[in-house]
């Protein structure tokens, strides 16, 4: 199989971390990887996380804002819809440096 043709999911779990999750929205939408697929769950979070995950809607695969049972669960729900050879788990804060992927 050809590595560049790996199918990449990139799950990010979050609550409440608005202020750390633009920056890792960005370094994710930012990569020049055409074979890479963006899901995040967010926990139900009353901050402005849920304004940026609207804000970049179109350039994420699928994401959720609901109460969960913690980070776990949300990981799994994204595991649920991933379909991918390939898993990567960034949380809000962690950023992809330009080209990671």
């Amino acid at each position: 199989m050809n590595i560049t043709a790996l199918r990449i999911s990139i799950l990010t779990p979050c609550l409440n971390e608005g202020e750390w999750l633009e920056p890792t929205l960005c370094s994710v939408i930012d990569q020049d990887y055409p074979h890479a697929e963006y899901l995040v769950s967010d926990g139900g979070s009353h901050d402005g996380s849920v304004l940026a995950l609207a804000r970049y809607d179109q350039h994420i695969t699928w994401w959720c804002s609901e109460v969960d049972n913690g980070r776990s669960d949300a990981i799994h729900k994204t595991l649920q819809r991933a379909t991918c050879d390939l898993i990567l788990i960034l949380n809000a804060g962690d950023v992809l440096l330009p080209g990671a992927l």
